[in-house]
């Protein structure tokens, strides 16, 4: 399984239910939904993809393969951005 963490220079902010993400490097503002907020919290190097995913099903009652899936795809998304990186 795969593990990530936030890159540094990555600053977050609650802003309602919304988690606003701000990249000190490109000054490139990024907004997450709470399920993404959820996630994006929860990648700190330690916790592998499935162990996320595990968490969203039971937070959000999807089966894991819905739950991997979300995760793989704010994953590309957020690594693409520079948002975070992968650890192994």
């Amino acid at each position: 399984m795969t593990t990530y963490r936030k890159r540094e220079g990555i600053l977050s902010e609650k802003m309602g239910k919304d988690l606003v993400l701000f990249d000190l490097d490109t000054n490139l503002p990024y907004a997450l939904n709470p399920a993404a907020a959820l996630i994006f919290e929860m990648m700190d190097g330690e916790r592998d993809s499935r162990e996320i995913a595990q968490k969203i099903c039971q937070k959000y009652d999807v089966d894991l393969d819905r739950a991997m899936e979300d995760l793989d795809t704010l994953s590309q998304d957020l690594v693409q951005k520079g948002i975070i990186e992968r650890v192994r």
